[in-house]
């Protein structure tokens, strides 16, 4: 259960029976596994074991089944085969439509509808096994191949038994997808959110997320920006051949990384393009769930003095992983592992160590930021380091030369930050859920765990901080988000893109982390101004 659905849970009479209800959706889960014919239940044994044996050797080594394995891609991916619609339980344990994508084979069929439930799917001739699945993994394992072909056994909202056919098409995939804005307030301000470093894995002359950064770029310069947030938060890496080309937009050339394989000499990583694509000053948001390429990317900017990076620890990861076909034949043409026809799934093993132009990796330790600004999961347990059979990596020694740019006034932008947010009434409400998380461990309180002794514990916590656990919205004045002039003729004719762009220009409005980085982004630029 997430957390607006645990708040909700709390807030309702029948608490207990809303719990029950979950466990015995649980349960029936399990009993459903257990029942299914051998060779569905074998399959499912099969790869909770092989998922278990490879991640005993190191925590990012795992098993894919070929539906995973599609599942995996599709989330790295700027765009896919998909059929266009979302799934969820409703309160019944039935799967739900919970969104239909516009221009998408479901949406233009106008057959289906929000609300609407699945009897049953059968992809290609084969029935869809529901069975301890989430919606998610359900449309996740029917998506990723073109020509694919559904057939839905549907159940109306009126009561209606419908079936209906689909065949997958191209759709971009919106998760993946990144828009810049403007912030413009008493300076223009450009933003790029990346979620992802994805790519397209089946298609080598297609473009991924470094392209596509470079496209914002040209537009938000277009609009005479006077500097640039590059936010990275909980961006968990995907294709680290995107980082590079993705470093080098902001570094005029050169080596960038070094990468380390077994049984080869560590090699320079360098830029595969000459020249920069922005020059000006530059914040690169992170927080601890930004992992791998989205380390190695910070990691590589902070080394060349061209960013401040602004957050929070990273995660630490600095291993990457290569996908190995289980029956699989060595392709000289494409010096790699190809799979055969009879594949039975892929492994992902760990394949490559990385470290910066010192010879040091963020292994564990993650990218320290120039300037920290405080979190609520700042204590969190959940990084490389607290992970099972995690891989420790030792310093090497290289001989490299890079020239970094000249040293940013990192010490007086962070005393200028630090007063600052000790000010503010978003970081002071932080700051209070920060003691409501954390004070029962630090002073080894016991917590009732009883639904409702613990609904009491938090609301008296709420109280004794002044803060709520919902209400976290931050309010300024200091900037309005806008997008740049050549997305707002296109988004003129898209109502849903509209849409979404509303919603994201709410939330650069109100992110306490975005408003700090752009008072930031002033002070750099005044402090520039001073010393010419």
């Amino acid at each position: 259960m997430d957390s607006a659905n645990w708040q909700n849970a709390l807030q309702k009479e029948n608490l207990v029976d809303t719990v029950f209800n979950n466990l015995i959706q649980e349960y029936s889960c399990i009993y459903d596994f257990l029942s299914e014919n051998d060779a569905v239940l074998k399959r499912g044994v099969k790869n909770i074991l092989f998922d278990a044996y490879t991640m005993s050797y190191d925590p990012h080594s795992a098993y894919f089944s070929q539906e995973k394995k599609k599942r995996f891609t599709k989330a790295l991916s700027s765009n896919t085969y998909q059929f266009g619609f979302q799934l969820e339980k409703n309160s019944t344990g039935q799967f739900e439509i919970t969104h239909l994508e516009p221009g998408s084979p479901a949406w233009n069929s106008n057959k289906l509808n929000e609300g609407d439930v699945i009897l049953s799917l059968n992809l290609n001739g084969k029935s869809v096994n529901f069975s301890c699945r989430e919606g998610n993994e359900i449309v996740g394992g029917i998506s990723g191949i073109n020509s694919e072909k559904l057939k839905m056994k549907v159940k109306k909202q009126n009561g209606l038994i419908e079936i209906h056919t689909l065949f997958s098409e191209v759709i971009e995939n919106i998760e993946n997808h990144i828009h810049g804005y403007l912030l413009e307030g008493e300076r223009k301000v450009g933003y790029i959110g990346l979620p992802a470093f994805y790519t397209q894995w089946d298609n080598s002359a297609s473009t991924g997320c470094a392209n596509d950064v470079g496209k914002e770029l040209m537009k938000l310069q277009q609009e005479n920006i006077d500097g640039l947030i590059l936010d990275l938060r909980d961006n968990g890496g995907g294709s680290l051949t995107e980082a590079l080309p993705l470093s080098g937009a902001f570094v005029s050339e050169g080596s960038l990384c070094i990468m380390n394989t077994r049984h080869n000499k560590p090699r320079l990583q360098k830029d595969p393009n000459r020249g920069k694509l922005y020059s000006g000053p530059l914040v690169v948001l992170i927080n601890e769930y930004s992992a791998s390429a989205s380390e190695v990317t910070a990691g590589i900017l902070q080394d060349f003095n061209r960013a401040i990076i602004v957050g929070n620890k990273s995660f630490g990861k600095a291993t990457g992983q290569q996908m190995i076909p289980i029956r699989s034949a060595y392709s000289p043409s494409q010096r790699e592992f190809v799979p055969t026809k009879d594949n039975t799934g892929y492994l992902k093993l760990t394949s490559l160590e990385l470290y910066n132009l010192k010879g040091i990796s963020h292994q564990g330790s993650g990218i320290q930021p120039d300037i920290k600004l405080p979190s609520q999961y700042e204590n969190s347990s959940y990084q490389e380091k607290d992970m099972a059979y995690y891989i420790k990596i030792e310093s090497i020694e290289k001989k490299t030369y890079y020239t970094p740019e000249a040293d940013l006034p990192i010490e007086e932008l962070k005393k200028i930050s630090s007063t600052r947010v000790t000010l503010d009434t978003a970081y002071q409400r932080i700051n209070g859920l920060i003691k409501t998380i954390y004070k029962p461990a630090e002073t080894n309180q016991s917590i009732n765990l009883q639904l409702n002794a613990l609904k009491e514990t938090i609301e008296n916590n709420e109280i004794n901080n002044g803060i709520s656990l919902t209400d976290l919205e931050y309010i300024q004045n200091l900037y309005k988000a806008v997008i740049p002039s050549y997305d707002a003729a296109i988004y003129s004719f898209n109502a849903t893109k509209s849409e979404l762009s509303e919603a994201t220009k709410q939330l650069l409005n109100t992110d306490s982390e975005i408003v700090e980085s752009y008072r930031i982004i002033n002070d750099l630029i005044k402090l520039k101004s001073q010393t010419k």
